[in-house]
């Protein structure tokens, strides 16, 4: 499966410059399974009281933050492991 999507939740606004700009937070991502479809992965879910229940998708961005190409990761990396 590729990762097509990264999963971002608002999570608040700041200041930068004197215009306020959202906080987002990336929960999961949207991978592309063999037969054509999508898949959800949530890492996390937001339990904030600002969180509106809406999750956002955007284009994977690479880790020093412009645009990347879908990023593949095979399935065997991904955990099942609940950290509680």
């Amino acid at each position: 499966m590729s990762i097509v999507y990264d999963a971002i939740v608002k999570t608040g606004t700041y200041q930068k410059d004197g215009v306020e700009k959202n906080k987002w937070t990336k929960v999961g991502v949207v991978m592309k399974t063999k037969q054509g479809g999508l898949a959800l992965k949530l890492d996390t879910i937001p339990t904030n009281g600002d969180w509106n229940g809406w999750i956002s998708l955007s284009e994977p961005r690479a880790k020093d933050g412009a645009p990347a190409q879908a990023v593949s990761q095979p399935v065997a990396e991904l955990s099942d492991d609940v950290p509680f």
